[in-house]
């Protein structure tokens, strides 16, 4: 419930990675955005503001504090992170089982760009629903990308949302579970 469209929320930041960070999946991540893919989006927007939102961030992450990131451990509420970002990165180089903070932000009308990995579970079309990027070449060109295009990233936004509201609601999934019962004759 508390991740619903926040639409007169003051936006501060162009990008957003979030998760615990002391899990090393997003450790790895958050390392790949800032070292690797964030320099090449900083070429052409110096100004680019990315917010990495998370509890337990190491040392190492909080070193990436700079005018370009924000390292943020606590929120009151988590889908705040959200609500001020216009895009949703997870540059996932590993990942096992279901990126919730994908589908959080996608329920938020923010449109994600994700690693094909981080996409696996939650299998929603690219590029319809999500964008999809493996290098930081690719990455980079789709933050520019949605940047420079509100249109799109606004259309991205709506069919992320309408993607999560039929496939991981609570009335989605109900469904889904009572269709398991049934055909299993319980």
């Amino acid at each position: 419930e508390i991740f619903h469209p926040k639409e007169n929320y003051p936006v501060k930041y162009d990008i957003l990675f979030m998760g615990n960070m002391g899990y090393p999946p997003n450790i790895n991540a958050v390392m790949f955005l800032a070292n690797d893919i964030l320099p090449l989006v900083i070429k052409q927007k110096p100004h680019i503001r990315l917010l990495v939102a998370g509890v337990q961030a190491p040392a190492r992450v909080k070193k990436l504090q700079s005018a370009n990131i924000d390292v943020i451990e606590h929120f009151e509420n988590i889908s705040d992170s959200i609500a001020v970002s216009k895009i949703m990165l997870a540059p996932m180089l590993l990942s096992i089982g279901l990126q919730n903070k994908i589908i959080q932000a996608m329920a938020m009308k923010k449109p994600c760009i994700v690693s094909k990995i981080s996409n696996n579970a939650i299998k929603a079309p690219h590029p319809q629903a999500i964008l999809e990027a493996e290098t930081a070449e690719e990455f980079a060109a789709g933050i520019l990308d949605l940047l420079d295009n509100e249109i799109k990233a606004k259309q991205i936004g709506e069919a992320g949302y309408r993607y999560v509201t039929e496939h991981f609601s609570w009335p989605a999934q109900t469904k889904l579970l009572s269709g398991l019962f049934s055909r299993s004759g319980l």
